[in-house]
């Protein structure tokens, strides 16, 4: 799971602040954020962060977190295994 494109320029845009308190929340140093910005690293969706980036920018979880459209189109639902 990745950060949206909002959320990645809703920390770019607050600057400083917000990635202070991300990286206090992950227990890593401010250069370790930028880097995860710059990778879109699955440790921005981590909860600590997560709980950060809504405290400090508005944005809901949904708007925070990006889709994984092909995750959805791998699962098998219940109803089709009972018509194989």
């Amino acid at each position: 799971m990745k950060l949206s494109e909002k959320a990645i320029n809703a920390l770019i845009e607050n600057q400083n602040m917000v990635k202070q308190k991300v990286a206090i929340a992950l227990g890593c140093s401010e250069g370790s954020i930028n880097r995860y910005i710059r990778n879109n690293d699955d440790c921005l969706t981590k909860a600590a962060a997560i709980e950060v980036i809504k405290k400090e920018t508005g944005l809901t979880r949904r708007e925070i977190l990006e889709k994984d459209s092909d995750v959805g189109s791998q699962i098998e639902k219940p109803s089709e295994k009972l018509h194989a």
